[in-house]
């Protein structure tokens, strides 16, 4: 046994070759042996199964493993295989004591010492089926052979038998286990019920990929012959042949006949195929083999006086051999008293299974005599080598008919036959063809290659029904070709339908982006503006504004509130007329506050900067300015002053502390609690010989940062003005601390824990803290840990420390202990509810909605927000946007998992705040699909946000006008043509008149 877990059981086997006459020794629990026949090898392969379970690097594994003994040479082997076996924590000491193998089902029973029972797939090694089968332990088993189970006995006595529920076990498979190639081999091997659909499913799949041979094996195989049936003869009969293959009904019943005995109908199927083509010796030896099943209707395959039924028989021989049915055919023609089967209806045949050749040879036989009432068959020969040969309609063509149905005859004949060229040619060269007949057969026939269409659309002045089938069609790399290359003065039409199809919009942009300066701006701008979508143009606008065009769009009412409109307002002043710059500024509330400052700051207008940075609250930026550009240390300082930010002073201290000014640069860094300058303080004090203010502001250090440095120029500066009893209680105070911190870290080592946090107690210093908490936590001495952790994590920069060692050490809850107490303490920070909150998400989500809801004012809600992200916790991460003021990812997040996150009033409430227009539609959207009884009160809140025209056209398009008609009435007021007409086809649709 190993010494570091005496209670793990080793395992060990003893394999002996009888032919090989030695041993091998297998570090093993338990195993089996069983015969397998691997596909492609007719001899039987010999399997071992065996299960471990070991200790290695500390970490105890559990495999099974199914191996080939003595592989055969030159035949195909058996892979070997291995599966984790999974004990469940009450159960980490068991050990596997018996395995048996199910020869019926090809099943691996793993029996443990503790009664649980494992069920493995013999030829996968795939995980069946775990459960607890005795309370008590078990000792021996034996098989079961004649139930595929096994026999157990255990310590109380007691003989079990388990095995698999044949009723149940195939559906447990592909439903539970999801694993459906497993469902069905189990269910071919043991001829189970439960597959049935699967197993068709799966041969209609096979032959739908023209797999005929592996359908023929599957349907031989079928557990409990599901698909030995009339529908699956006639299947393979309706699969045409191809000249020189094997027909896939004589693949069939060749299957059949290596795998058994055939059924009645499959056999006499079979003998009407063999007696048609005259093989008699067949049927006598399958007789003699018992391989047909005798019937009536066997016996009256043959009668003395018989009238054959021709039009079976070429309908016969045309499955299995083309040509013979043409000569059929032929002999039926020359027949006397005439063809029993008429000529039109031979033809269909061979047609109907794509045979062209087959027909064009037998028409132009029986057609020698050119006979008055064979003109349709002549008709009809022509139009077969139409569309087969289409240079027969290329030569008509170049003898210069103009005749409309000849020409669309070509194209008709040309896309059918797949000559793609020559559709795109004629489309592009003819002037004759009948332009609405071939646009809406190209739609119909959905040729790869859009060219064609886009010939006859561009031409004849179709383009919104070409964009609209393209985008329908997902061929959207023809709408760019089209107004790049083929027409840019089409693209407003291009880009207007587009937005009636709902196209998203980064194509669009990138569309019109594509094509710049070819592209006509008024009609694009009328095509935008007819639906509300003026904001569409916004890139496109900038490119025009950068190349110093001027276009009438920017006066339009929508830019008020247009966020990218007013952007590219105040850019283009600062660019082209800094003097409006500073008005703008001042009438402007709707632009990028942070980004347009950067850019007046580049383009030296520093307070028209100062004053977009002062407005949206960007003091650091906004004193930055004042000291670096403007250069103006008198109004940073009163800046400071009236704002009392820490990272102002800061920044206003750096300054003064460059012009020399060393005492109120002091000041304002003991006002901006900021100890990071301390090396430059310093070094500026004692070139100004202002010491009395460096002991202020190293006094300060100190409680921020432990620095030798710091120390060292305190004791200095008070030498030099002569604090002589302040430099000897400090060193005191010194050697007291690093004996304390010495004392605790000595204590950690002998394991004396108590003492140990009392000593750290007493050092109070972060480090010592975090050693002795560390050490606590590794001797699973938590409650110690948590003492020690309550004073490190009022340390900010420590907390993640702390979180980070103990979630390595999976002491998830212990964490959660530890930030709970954190909450109540007097220094408790942002940091400490926020990573609570996280822990929260991660291990506890249950607790997490409470928490966020009691202490949303102290949490990071970017940090809390991407944590639940990560977890999916959808509901609180809704909440957390709302918090957050981020109205329009909460409107996302509530439609895209409404399961969960959606709640009516919320999302009223959530609604009217969005900034981004289009959600408004995409919740109609939203509401018509999971919520149609709340639309229209959806409708109500939105209604002077929305356009109504719009929201009327949506409802159209879905067929669901009559349901927003209270809506519709109480918008009526605004007189929207839309509206107006939707309401009267609605009452005339009522009889209200």
């Amino acid at each position: 046994m190993p010494e570091q877990r005496p209670q793990l059981v080793k395992g060990n086997l003893q394999l002996f070759s009888v032919d090989q006459q030695r041993s091998q020794a297998l570090e093993a629990h338990a195993a089996s042996f069983a015969q397998y026949k691997v596909p492609g090898n007719e001899n039987p392969s010999t399997l071992i199964s065996f299960a471990t379970k070991t200790l290695n690097a500390g970490q105890i594994t559990s495999k099974l493993h199914v191996i080939e003994l003595g592989a055969q040479p030159g035949k195909p082997s058996f892979t070997k295989k291995q599966a984790d076996l999974f004990f469940p924590p009450d159960f980490a000491d068991d050990f596997p004591v018996a395995m048996q193998m199910s020869h019926k089902y090809s099943l691996i029973y793993v029996i443990t010492k503790l009664g649980l029972l494992f069920v493995y797939d013999l030829e996968t090694a795939s995980a069946v089926y775990r459960n607890r089968i005795s309370p008590d332990p078990i000792f021996l088993t034996t098989e079961a052979s004649s139930v595929g189970g096994f026999y157990a006995v255990n310590r109380r006595g007691q003989v079990l038998l388990a095995t698999i529920n044949e009723q149940t076990i195939v559906p447990f498979v592909s439903g539970q286990l999801n694993n459906l190639e497993l469902a069905v081999n189990l269910a071919k091997r043991g001829n189970l019920p439960g597959a049935e659909n699967l197993v068709v499913q799966r041969f209609q799949e096979l032959f739908a990929q023209t797999k005929y041979k592996e359908a023929a094996e599957l349907a031989a195989e079928s557990p409990q012959g599901i698909l030995r049936t009339p529908d699956t003869v006639a299947k393979f009969q309706s699969v045409p042949v191809q000249t020189g293959q094997t027909p896939p009904l004589l693949q069939y019943f060749g299957t059949l006949l290596t795998r058994g005995k055939l059924n009645a109908f499959e056999s006499l199927e079979l003998s009407r195929l063999v007696v048609n083509q005259n093989k008699k010796n067949l049927l006598e030896n399958w007789l003699a083999e018992d391989k047909l099943e005798c019937s009536e209707e066997l016996g009256d395959l043959v009668k003395v006086g018989y009238t054959p039924d021709y039009l079976f028989l070429l309908q016969t021989i045309l499955r299995a051999d083309p040509q013979g049915a043409v000569n059929f055919a032929l002999m039926m023609s020359q027949m006397e008293g005439g063809c029993p089967v008429d000529y039109n209806t031979i033809t269909d045949l061979f047609l109907q299974r794509n045979l062209i050749r087959e027909a064009t040879a037998f028409l132009l036989d029986v057609l020698k005599p050119n006979l008055p009432e064979h003109a349709f068959l002549q008709t009809k020969v022509l139009e077969i080598n139409l569309v087969t040969f289409p240079n027969v309609a290329d030569a008509i063509l170049a003898n210069g008919i103009e005749d409309p149905d000849i020409h669309f005859k070509y194209i008709e004949a040309a896309a059918k036959t797949g000559q793609i060229k020559e559709v795109e040619r004629v489309t592009r060269e003819s002037n004759f063809y009948d332009a609405e007949k071939t646009k809406n057969f190209l739609m119909e026939a959905k040729l790869p290659d859009a060219r064609p269409l886009i010939n006859v659309c561009d031409r004849f002045g179709f383009v919104p029904d070409l964009t609209h089938y393209l985008y329908t069609s997902n061929m959207l790399r023809y709408i760019e070709g089209y107004v790049q290359k083929v027409n840019p003065g089409n693209a407003p039409l291009v880009v207007g339908q587009l937005l009636d199809d709902e196209c998203p919009e980064d194509f669009i942009k990138g569309l019109i982006l594509s094509v710049r300066s070819l592209l006509p701006v008024e009609p694009l701008v009328e095509e935008c503006e007819k639906r509300n979508r003026l904001r569409l143009l916004t890139q496109f606008l900038e490119h025009l504004v950068s190349e110093g065009s001027q276009d009438i769009v920017l006066q339009n009412s929508a830019f008020s509130g247009n966020f990218n409109l007013q952007n590219l307002l105040i850019l283009t002043a600062i660019k082209a007329d800094p003097s409006r710059v500073m008005d703008y500024i001042n009438r402007l509330d709707n632009f990028d506050g942070p980004a347009v400052g950067e850019v007046a700051v580049e383009a030296q207008l520093y307070e028209e900067a100062f004053a977009i940075f002062k407005k949206f609250n960007l003091n650091v930026q906004a004193v930055n300015v004042l000291l670096d550009n403007i250069r103006s240390i008198d109004r940073a300082v009163e800046f400071a002053f009236r704002v009392e930010e820490d990272a102002v002073w800061s920044q206003v201290a750096k300054a003064q502390l460059r012009e020399g000014l060393v005492s109120d640069a002091i000041e304002s860094f003991i006002r901006a609690d900021d100890a990071t300058q301390f090396l430059d303080v310093i070094r500026a004090s004692e070139d100004a010989d202002v010491y009395h203010d460096l002991v202020r502001y190293l006094l300060m250090v100190r409680q921020k940062a432990r620095e030798p440095k710091v120390d060292s120029e305190l004791i200095y500066a008070y030498a030099k003005i002569d604090r002589l009893a302040d430099i000897e209680e400090f060193i005191r105070c010194l050697m007291l601390l690093i004996s304390k911190m010495l004392l605790a870290i000595t204590l950690v080592k002998l394991k004396q824990f108590q003492g140990a946090v009392d000593a750290a107690r007493k050092a109070n210093s972060a480090k010592t803290w975090k050693e002795v908490c560390f050490a606590c936590v590794d001797a699973e001495e938590f409650r110690l840990a948590q003492i020690c952790g309550l004073n490190i994590i009022i340390q900010v920069d420590d907390l993640e420390e702390v979180s980070e060692y103990y979630q390595n050490r999976g002491c998830f809850n212990e964490l959660i202990s530890l930030m709970e107490s954190g909450l109540g303490l007097e220094r408790a920070h942002m940091g400490i509810f926020t990573e609570l909150g996280v822990l929260y998400a991660r291990y506890r989500p249950e607790k997490l909605m409470e928490h966020i809801k009691l202490f949303a004012n102290r949490l990071n809600i970017p940090k809390l927000i991407r944590a639940c992200d990560e977890q999916q916790h959808w509901k609180e991460l809704t909440y957390l946007y709302i918090q957050y003021d981020e109205f329009d990812n909460a409107a996302t997040t509530i439609m895209n998992h409404s399961p969960e996150a959606w709640d009516h009033m919320q999302f009223k409430d959530v609604a009217v705040k969005v900034a981004n227009v289009e959600l408004y539609y995409k919740a109609v959207h939203f509401y018509l699909q999971e919520h149609p009884d709340l639309i229209n009160d959806l409708l109500n809140v939105l209604a002077l946000r929305v356009d109504h025209t719009r929201v009327v056209d949506i409802m159209r398009k879905a067929g669901h006008l009559l349901l927003v008609k209270p809506y519709m009435v109480a918008v009526q007021s605004n007189n929207v043509s839309a509206v107006n007409e939707a309401l009267n086809a609605i009452y005339v649709e009522e009889e209200r008149l």
